[in-house]
């Protein structure tokens, strides 16, 4: 993996290469160098295939006045907003997002995302580049919080939605079939970054479909209320 941690941009990222994030790899492995080395390149070629890359420089440009080793409790590298996020504005008639609502007793940052329209707003053709670029902050704010904190930090999601027209939404055709299968690669390309993920008021059916995605996405826990 050295020519792949020593290259441009890789090196300046360290929730990329960093020894936490590769720590992550290794632990999604269970400890298996060989598995950890595969899953790491999948993880570089899903950054170049969806535009992680290219989210990251943006990211770094919008935050240039912010010294990254001068985090504190309010830093916008670790406590950002979802009108932050390219897009962010756009899908809030869609969605509402809270990167950092509160944190866990251990200290795990808490997520609550509240969806009004999931159809509408993941068959948009900005979706995939705000998702992106909301799974490149979360990144680098579970790195940032792991130094802080000397322990693994993994984030805790809550998504409230009653998901209307998520059905028609299936039927309709393929983008939002193909869309699902991109976002399915986005959260297992990084993997010991979300620990727990909760559904609130979703309806049987969709409980169902959840828990199906949630399996191929490697969550340990779910939750459905």
């Amino acid at each position: 993996l050295s020519p792949i941690v020593k290259s441009l941009p890789y090196c300046r990222w360290p929730e990329v290469v960093g020894d936490v994030a590769l720590l992550r790899f290794l632990r999604a492995a269970h400890h298996d160098a060989d598995v950890a080395a595969v899953l790491f390149r999948e993880h570089i070629q899903a950054r170049q295939q969806y535009g992680f890359d290219i989210a990251r420089e943006r990211v770094a440009r919008s935050l240039a006045q912010y010294p990254p080793t001068a985090h504190n409790c309010t830093s916008p590298w670790t406590h950002y907003t979802q009108d932050m996020i390219i897009h962010g504005a756009l899908f809030r008639t869609q969605l509402i997002l809270l990167p950092l609502a509160e944190l866990t007793v251990a200290g795990d940052p808490i997520q609550l995302i509240f969806v009004h329209d999931f159809a509408s707003a993941i068959s948009r053709p900005e979706f995939l580049e705000f998702l992106a670029e909301m799974i490149v902050r979360r990144q680098i704010a579970t790195d940032i919080m792991t130094m802080q904190q000397g322990r693994i930090v993994e984030g805790v999601t809550f998504v409230d939605s009653k998901w209307p027209n998520i059905w028609r939404a299936f039927v309709a055709g393929t983008v939002f079939q193909q869309r699902l299968m991109h976002i399915q690669s986005f959260f297992r390309s990084i993997p010991r970054s979300v620990s727990e993920v909760y559904m609130c008021n979703a309806s049987w059916a969709v409980r169902s479909l959840l828990n199906f995605f949630s399996k191929r996405l490697g969550y340990g826990n779910h939750g459905m209320t």
